[in-house]
């Protein structure tokens, strides 16, 4: 997770306007106040270390990894019938050229 590319709601507490806030907002996009220095890195911080503890994220995760596994899985396994076919298609072409030209 890259959380400087994550989008958050947030309310602001001098106008009290919701508004979306990234890793980098540093003043309220309505009313125009300064917020105080990484105050709102601080809550992206907070909600990552919420998010990576969360047991459904985790759970996605390692589903996640186990997709990428079973994707290199059957990479291999293509390959190796590509090898396979081409193994018994170059016999049989030499047959068969050898037959052709006797």
């Amino acid at each position: 997770m890259d959380i400087q590319k994550e989008r958050m709601n947030l309310n602001c507490r001098s106008c009290g306007e919701d508004f979306v806030a990234t890793f980098n907002t540093s003043s309220c996009p309505k009313c125009g106040i300064d917020f105080e220095e990484n105050e709102i890195k601080k809550i992206f911080y907070d909600y990552e270390s919420q998010l990576v503890n969360n047991p459904r994220y985790m759970a996605g995760e390692k589903l996640e990894k186990i997709s990428s596994d079973l994707n290199n899985a059957s990479k291999s396994t293509a390959s190796f019938g590509c090898l396979t076919t081409l193994g018994c298609t170059i016999p049989i072409i030499i047959v068969i050229l050898f037959f052709l030209f006797m």
